[in-house]
């Protein structure tokens, strides 16, 4: 690749309001919602709503497809710029990001709910005695996801949401030295990631064959690697796909994101881990980056996600993530608090929707505060650590 001298800021707002969008699938998925099919007044959005929450489980690898497509970009303009990555600067980045609000939120899971007795067993309990045995030490050093494909989900619901961030740690520790190795030469850039692809579904065809469970397949780093190589693939070769909108407009990437999407909709959920899981992952994943291009070239798309509301609430999507759980858990206890109180009389359908518009108010108050008085200040440090500024503190 030639070296060229690119603006020393990259920021897409498109991203951030990709990223909400990513954030309430997830929310959608965990929304306490009855099982069954509504008829009603309603039946139409609620059972449209309730498909939604069955596949908002998507929202992940929207997550994660956005993660390495931004951070493989920034390396990129970095070494274009310099004609050099500093590994201990990226490295010192993503712990001023991620490491303040993860520890956090461990430091609630851990210590602060068990003595308040909230959201999982009492300090008291036999089952904190295994929580701490068992998932501590690996959340601590950053593998929980794999404390959580061997021995399953931590008994605390604020945790259940942190192997992603294990799983993109551990991805982001090889990140630099892959690109590095491959020095942005395309071709050795194919390679090494198809390599990476090759080796993710390989590891899913034996976990199947082995007969893993749930949720083996779905957290293990080795199983899931298709959202981080391939959001680092369209970064580096984002120039090409450019180059393919001459003949064919963005809106026809979208289209075939949404057909990818819906071919995976149609299918068994993951829950199961049936054959589907091999490659189930994969189509959506090129799913996702197909729509992540389309949203950033210029059109509808573009304007569409960036949206002033939905950037300034992707802008807080880390906070919108880990606190969801609970502030679901905050909703449900005023709700049912109300109805005793006031004597109230609300259908399935009127219950579920308040309980998601609280929980959705709770959360997004929740995260405004966090951002503003706790995740910010580190956010100023890590800009003293980039080339290429992001996105504005």
């Amino acid at each position: 690749m030639e070296k060229t001298t690119p603006t020393t800021r990259f920021y897409r707002p498109e991203l951030d309001g990709l990223r909400f969008f990513a954030f309430f699938f997830v929310f959608l998925h965990h929304l306490p919602m009855a099982e069954g099919y509504y008829v009603g007044p309603w039946s139409i959005f609620v059972n449209s709503l309730e498909k939604i929450h069955l596949r908002g489980w998507m929202g992940v690898d929207l997550f994660l497809c956005l993660s390495s497509y931004l951070i493989a970009k920034l390396l990129f303009l970095e070494w274009k710029t310099t004609d050099r990555i500093s590994v201990k600067n990226f490295f010192l980045r993503r712990i001023f990001r991620i490491w303040p609000l993860y520890f956090w939120v461990c430091l609630l899971s851990f210590l602060i709910f068990p003595l308040l007795g909230w959201i999982g067993p009492s300090w008291d309990d036999v089952g904190y005695h295994g929580l701490i045995q068992t998932y501590l030490m690996p959340y601590l050093c950053f593998i929980g996801n794999w404390v959580t494909a061997l021995d399953g989900y931590a008994p605390v619901k604020t945790l259940t949401l942190l192997w992603t961030i294990s799983l993109e740690e551990q991805f982001y520790v090889m990140t630099p030295f892959l690109l590095r190795l491959a020095k942005f030469e395309k071709k050795s850039i194919f390679k090494v990631f198809g390599f990476l692809l090759a080796v993710t579904i390989v590891a899913r065809v034996a976990a199947v064959m082995a007969g893993s469970r749930y949720p083996f397949i779905w957290v293990s780093t080795l199983t899931r690697l298709d959202p981080l190589a391939l959001g680092t693939c369209l970064a580096l070769f984002e120039d090409d796909l450019i180059a393919l909108t001459k003949r064919f407009p963005a809106w026809a990437f979208a289209l075939i994101g949404l057909g990818l999407l819906e071919i995976v909709f149609m299918l068994p959920d993951m829950d199961p881990q049936t054959i589907n899981v091999v490659w189930q992952y994969f189509i959506l994943d090129c799913g996702f980056c197909c729509l992540i291009f389309a949203a950033i070239q210029p059109g509808t798309f573009q304007r569409f996600f960036s949206f002033c509301m939905f950037t300034q609430l992707g802008k807080i999507s880390y906070g919108l993530y880990v606190y969801h759980v609970w502030a679901f858990s905050i909703s449900s206890w005023v709700l049912r608090w109300m109805i005793v109180y006031f004597n109230l009389r609300l259908n399935l359908f009127i219950f579920e929707s308040l309980e998601m518009l609280l929980g959705l108010t709770i959360t997004i108050g929740i995260s405004f505060v966090s951002y503003h008085l706790f995740e910010k200040q580190f956010l100023k440090l890590k800009s003293r650590f980039s080339t290429i500024q992001s996105r504005p503190v």
